[in-house]
């Protein structure tokens, strides 16, 4: 993957903090995070998965809820990517679009991102924002084009019923579904505050019930069942 690494490590900066724009700019190979504007580089499937892994790890720490939701997502979708015949490098990308997708829940109130119960319309509006946001701050990296789609797009549906753009079919493709049902699992399976936590089973059958309606891609949806049945979301 080429990217401007002086944009990737602004990001990580601005989003989280000095230490973490270091080690972003050690995976990439410069050295210092210093006098990088305008640099690009080259890298491997494997350096860009860590790169993910760091902007994941730093994005689940900041809520109590979400404390494994961007790793999961980006490790699924990196599954689902390779279920659909990807090569290293396609597959490598989704994981970075799963690790930064929700990378725009920064910009939400935290007291709003960790309130216990249910929220209000106006707080679940605000948290609705963050797809736009994501998409915003993706955006800001040079070479990210298509990770900043299927990232910003993880909330759109193929009905045309979701958000922030609302895309319908023919505007999404299989990389952005792909993100959407990792992201739709995820999230059906882990702690949330505001409902029960599905199991697997209550989660693929939500998801079959949002494919009949036309929201998910169906094909995508047998593949996550396909590797939940044989756990190999982490391959």
């Amino acid at each position: 993957m080429r990217v401007c690494v002086g944009d990737l490590v602004a990001l990580a900066e601005s989003a989280f903090d000095r230490a973490t724009a270091e080690q972003i700019a050690t995976v990439c190979g410069v050295g210092s995070p210093e006098g990088l504007e305008g640099v690009w580089v080259d890298l491997s499937p494997i350096e860009t998965c860590e790169v993910g892994r760091i902007f994941a790890r730093a994005l689940d720490g900041r809520s109590v809820y979400t404390r494994t939701h961007a790793r999961s997502v980006a490790r699924r979708s990196r599954a689902l990517a390779y279920q659909r015949g990807m090569d290293d490098e396609g597959a490598s990308r989704l994981y970075l679009a799963g690790a930064l997708h929700d990378i725009g829940k920064l910009r939400v109130p935290s007291m709003v991102l960790n309130k216990p119960g249910r929220l209000t319309e106006t707080e679940f509006a605000q948290v609705k924002r963050h797809a736009m946001w994501t998409w915003e701050m993706a955006g800001s990296v040079a070479g990210l084009e298509d990770v900043r789609r299927w990232a910003g797009y993880h909330h759109e549906r193929l009905d045309g019923s979701g958000y922030p753009f609302g895309l319908t079919a023919p505007d999404l493709d299989e990389p952005s579904r792909i993100v959407a049902c990792a992201d739709v699992y995820s999230a059906l399976t882990e702690l949330r505050s505001y409902r029960v936590t599905s199991t697997p089973e209550q989660a693929l059958e939500t998801m079959r019930d949002q494919a009949r309606e036309g929201k998910l891609d169906a094909r995508l949806v047998e593949d996550v069942a396909e590797l939940v049945r044989t756990d190999k979301y982490e391959a």
